[in-house]
């Protein structure tokens, strides 16, 4: 949901957040969620500006393309529109909706730079 090098900026039903086997909707409601309490953050902390680490982003996106590679939309050399040049699926979530609500519910600070 957030970008190295965009403070303050938020992705609703960004990149690995669509769903073969779900509403939309659970992501988009656990996603509200994670900013709200971003928000809060930045204001009982008393910060303006707040920007995902590179190395937060990285291992995250490592993990998720580490775990897409188990699932149906990219094991047994399947291609699809998913994927990108690269054979990287930045489409689809690769588990549970429950999972992505249980990421979402606590904003994780120690994955941020503060200004």
């Amino acid at each position: 949901m957030t970008v190295p090098n965009f403070p303050n900026f938020f992705l609703l039903l960004g990149p690995n957040t669509g769903l073969g086997h779900n509403s939309v909707i659970v992501m988009i409601e656990a996603q509200m969620q994670y900013v709200a309490e971003a928000l809060l953050y930045l204001h009982d902390h008393n910060v303006k500006n707040l920007e995902v680490k590179q190395i937060a982003h990285d291992k995250f996106n490592e993990d998720l393309q580490n775990k897409l590679k188990t699932t149906v939309w990219q094991s047994g050399g399947c291609h699809s529109w998913y994927q990108d040049a690269k054979g990287n699926n930045t489409t689809i979530w690769p588990g549970f909706t429950w999972r992505y609500i249980l990421l979402m519910k606590d904003f994780d600070a120690h994955s941020y730079i503060f200004q």
